[in-house]
Parts: C-alpha cells; structure tokens; sequence
C-alpha cells in the first residue's frame, strides 16, 4: 500500500544522503530514486543517471525497510542484527 511505498522510498533517499554525507542539507527533491522493471534501483540528479550509486532494500517487517546505497555492488542476502551491548563489547575489545 501507500505507506509501504512511502517508507521504502523514504529510505532509499535516506541512504543516498548518508552515502553522499550531505543529510538532510540536501533537498529531497534535487534527486530522484526510481525502481526498474527488474526491480533495480537507480538513482539520477537532473535527468543525469549516477550508475555508480549500488542500492540494496530490505524489508524487515510489514512496511519497515532498510536501504543501503553503496558505490560497491556487492551486498549480503539478508542484513545481520546485533544489540548495543554486543557492539559496544566488540569497540571496548579492539581497544
């Protein structure tokens, strides 16, 4: 539905900004992310495609996504999880 839609989109945009590093400095609208037949992901900037922008989505429940968008092609089949305390163990170890 729309809110499925919305998210997924939202996302996509949300991990071109952050691959970018510009954030939300970045108007929304001065990109566009579209989905092919194939259901490949591309992104443009004025008419202009960016093929060396990779994009991979992940649906993680019923309308919740995670999108990455990476200059590298190559992503996992299926994201990996861990807690705070789990990370915050491994930064504490390389130390």
């Amino acid at each position: 539905g729309r809110p499925a839609f919305f998210f997924s989109l939202w996302t996509l945009k949300e991990s071109f900004l952050k691959a970018h590093g510009t954030g939300l400095a970045q108007p929304l609208n001065s990109f566009r992310i579209e989905r092919g037949p194939d259901s490949t992901i591309r992104a443009s900037r004025a008419g202009v495609p960016m093929p060396w922008l990779h994009f991979r989505q992940y649906l993680i429940e019923e309308s919740c996504f995670l999108s990455v968008c990476s200059q590298a092609e190559d992503f996992a089949e299926a994201p990996s999880f861990h807690t705070l305390a789990e990370l915050s163990g491994a930064l504490t170890a390389q130390q």
